[in-house]
């Protein structure tokens, strides 16, 4: 039976502290994820890997992880000095640790991205062991790999708010560490996107019609729900937007009570 990882990335920085909707699209990200793989495998693993939290934030998100009956790790001590940048918004802590089990199928997800029926792109991923990751709605966001990833791949449009590492995909820390980026926010995007792009096996991309990008196309919730499996509540931590709380909470929240009705 096939070994799988789904593991959360939670964080704040000095600039960019989290909004209220954080902690609610994070329990339900886990409540739809727990739903949906366990009936895939039984051999599955579910953790959140959170870092520089305050007292509350820090209480709260171990409550999400108990009442779940998930695992919950402070990582805020396992990325090297030099990416470990609390003062500006900083999505290399995806990478800590770089692989929770490097013989698994190891799903990442930030925590606003919810999915409430697996993508045909993931479950197809999944079983032939490709690598994957999301489409950018937006466009090419890659920091400091900007060129690099243009000399390779001039189309590629990759979002790495959920990727999908096969069993032995490495990622190895000290390959960002050779030319250290200016860039904490996209380059991680772009890194992520760079091992895509360079990558000479299976490997996919999961289209918005599968997974929305809100924060470019705003759905109406009702389109979101019957049309998508998933959608990507971009910049919703943070407080940049309010959308989920003024939109799409309610309609995402129904969808899940009636997963799990329909499931039990």
């Amino acid at each position: 039976m096939k070994k799988i990882v789904v593991r959360w990335t939670f964080g704040a920085t000095k600039s960019r502290m989290l909004s209220s909707q954080a902690l609610d699209l994070l329990d339900l990200s886990v409540k739809f994820a727990i739903l949906l793989f366990k009936a895939t495998s039984r051999n599955i693993k579910f953790i959140i890997c959170y870092n520089n939290l305050n007292d509350y934030v820090l209480d709260e998100v171990q409550k999400i992880s108990a009442v779940n009956g998930i695992f919950s790790m402070d990582v805020s001590d396992l990325l090297p000095n030099e990416l470990g940048n609390e003062d500006s918004k900083n999505s290399w802590w995806k990478y800590a640790p770089p692989r929770i089990d490097e013989e698994a199928y190891e799903i990442i997800m930030d925590n606003d991205v919810i999915i409430w029926g697996i993508p045909e792109t993931l479950k197809n991923s999944i079983e032939k062991n490709a690598l994957v990751a999301l489409t950018d709605a937006a466009g090419k966001y890659y920091g400091d790999y900007k060129e690099k990833i243009e000399e390779l791949n001039n189309e590629l449009k990759l979002n790495a708010g959920l990727i999908g590492l096969p069993p032995n995909f490495a990622i190895d820390p000290s390959e960002i560490l050779e030319n250290l980026p200016q860039d904490h926010f996209h380059s991680e995007q772009g890194f992520t996107a760079l091992k895509f792009a360079k990558y000479d096996k299976l490997k996919y991309l999961i289209p918005l019609s599968e997974i929305e990008q809100l924060n470019v196309n705003m759905l109406d919730p009702e389109e979101l729900i019957s049309k998508c499996v998933g959608g990507h509540f971009c910049g919703c931590s943070y407080g940049h937007y309010s959308f989920w709380n003024d939109i799409y909470a309610n309609y995402v929240k129904k969808k899940y009570e009636e997963v799990v009705r329909n499931k039990f």
